[in-house]
């Protein structure tokens, strides 16, 4: 709830019903979520004041302040630049006064084909992935949706998972591998929510996942960048980590590709 102080050019005259008269004052009234609120000091006045407070919010004789930002506590980057840090989140549960929890999450979405002349074949797709190489595909299948967890099944592999065949029980539709050998393949999931069978297309959610319990000040920044996925600093105004982060869901954004330079140019129309 978003809750801020009432500014105006002074206290609130009012008169009651039984000729009371009245000064209240700006700290007795706040916004909360834009609706003008009385303090609980004059509760008793309330059913007679909120249509007059309600009155003069509407004509902006008070106003909502402004809420102050809160002081950042952590300053989160992709690991790798480009746009597919776009698809890092990161939430911070179980928060204390003491110690916190995350969860790091790197998501990507495709719409996908497995036969070959398709804009959207699944190889040429996913040569673009960071999460994932694929293996194996059967141009005459259609994966059977679901989730596929990816496992690593011995000691430096790769982890994998078979995507089933919908047609066929016994068959595979494709094979999907882990970028990297070792256990951090582990962590990622395929999920195939539905199929177009008539356009011979299909969604594949690519979902990785480390949670991290209990995380101190003194872990910081080596427990969160250990997923390999980001880079945590204090920000300017700390001289270290000495803040806990608030709990809540933050999404990493403006991670950008690099462009070529390019000249300008104009075409001019015929007279």
């Amino acid at each position: 709830m978003s809750s801020t102080i009432a500014l105006g050019s002074g206290p609130i005259a009012f008169t009651t019903k039984d000729g009371q008269a009245l000064l209240i004052p700006l700290t007795a009234i706040n916004f909360e979520n834009g609706a003008v609120k009385l303090s609980a000091t004059y509760s008793n006045y309330q059913a007679e004041l909120q249509p007059w407070l309600n009155y003069l919010a509407k004509q902006k004789t008070i106003t909502a302040g402004e809420i102050a930002p809160p002081q950042p506590a952590l300053i989160i980057k992709a690991t790798a630049p480009g746009i597919a840090g776009n698809n890092i989140q990161i939430e911070f549960k179980n928060v204390t006064p003491d110690q916190f929890d995350a969860i790091v999450t790197e998501k990507e979405t495709y719409t996908l084909s497995l036969k070959k002349n398709s804009p959207i074949f699944i190889e040429k797709i996913l040569s673009g992935s960071n999460l994932v190489d694929i293996k194996d595909t059967d141009p005459q299948s259609q994966p059977k949706p679901g989730s596929y967890q990816l496992v690593k099944e011995g000691a430096q592999t790769k982890a994998t998972t078979s995507v089933l065949d919908g047609g066929n029980p016994s068959g595979i539709a494709f094979k999907l591998e882990a970028k990297k050998v070792g256990d951090d393949g582990n962590n990622t999931v395929a999920r195939i929510p539905s199929i177009d069978a008539a356009a011979q297309t299909f969604v594949m959610d690519l979902t990785w996942t480390k949670i991290i319990e209990a995380i101190t000040l003194g872990d910081l920044p080596a427990k969160l960048e250990g997923t390999n996925k980001i880079t945590v600093t204090k920000p300017d105004s700390l001289t270290g980590f000495t803040i806990i982060p608030s709990a809540g869901l933050f999404t990493l954004n403006g991670g950008a590709d690099k462009r070529d330079a390019m000249q300008a140019s104009a075409t001019i129309p015929a007279s």
